[in-house]
Order: C-alpha cells, then sequence, then structure tokens
C-alpha cells in the first residue's frame, strides 16, 4: 500500500488560496486544480490541522488539544477538537517491547496504536541451558 507524500506548506498555501477564491466551493477548488474532489476534502482536512484555514482563532482552541474537524452548514460553522498525542511511551519496569501494532486509517494516518511487552529482559536465544539438554536438542 503506498500513500501520497505529505504536503507542504506552500502547496497547502495554494490550496487555501484557491479554496477561499472560489468562496470555499471544493468542486470549483477540485476543477480549478485539477484534482478530485475527494483529495481536496483530504487535503483541506490536513490544512485545517496545520493550521492553514482555521475559523477558529488560536485562543478558541483548547490547550493540550488539536483541530480535527471544521464543518460549515446552515447553522455556523462548528470546529471539532481532539486531545492531542500523549508522551513517549516508557515500558514498565522489568518489561521489554515485543512489538507495535497500529490500526491505519484509509488516508495512511495512524488513528491508534498499541504496544506490546513481555515480561523479562532476554529472548528466547539467551535462555541457559543445561549442558546435556544443549548437546541434544542445539544443534
Amino acid at each position: 500500500m503506498s500513500f501520497a507524500s505529505p504536503l507542504s506548506d506552500e502547496e497547502l498555501a495554494e490550496l487555501v488560496s484557491v479554496y477561499l477564491s472560489t468562496g470555499m466551493n471544493k468542486v470549483q477548488t477540485a476543477l480549478a486544480l485539477d484534482r478530485p474532489r475527494t483529495t481536496i476534502q483530504s487535503q483541506l482536512k490536513v490544512a485545517a490541522r496545520r493550521g492553514f484555514l482555521s475559523p477558529a482563532s488560536e485562543s478558541d482552541i483548547m490547550p493540550g488539544f488539536e483541530v480535527t474537524r471544521i464543518q460549515t452548514g446552515p447553522r455556523g460553522t462548528t470546529v471539532e477538537q481532539k486531545p492531542e498525542k500523549g508522551p513517549t511511551f516508557k515500558p514498565p519496569d522489568g518489561h521489554r517491547i515485543k512489538g507495535v501494532s497500529a490500526f491505519i486509517g484509509a488516508d495512511g494516518r495512524e488513528i491508534a496504536r498499541w504496544v506490546k511487552t513481555r515480561e523479562g529482559e532476554h529472548s528466547r536465544r539467551h535462555i541457559h541451558l543445561k549442558p546435556i539438554t544443549r548437546r541434544a536438542f542445539v544443534a
């Protein structure tokens, strides 16, 4: 599975400029930039997350949160915020990291991640066997 490379700030600025010049019309923006409308929708979400397209001022965003969705409708504009990502993971004492699993969305962004740990510091390769057992089972 391959994903498009992240948009640069210059590309996002151009997208937002065209979007605003078309009266915030996604179809017209897609036609002007020769991209699919669904791509424009995804890229506008990225622009909003990075602060290029936000009807909310910085003071409206709660500390420790990030803007995840902006929706404009007949009742006005709503801004959805979710908590920012947490701190760096440190395994509990006596445990080591066995692996990491992640749930990835269709757009390639990580939705959730969990770290698998195992008790003990040694892998199976370092288990000490009695000499007779080692000769019998280890080549």
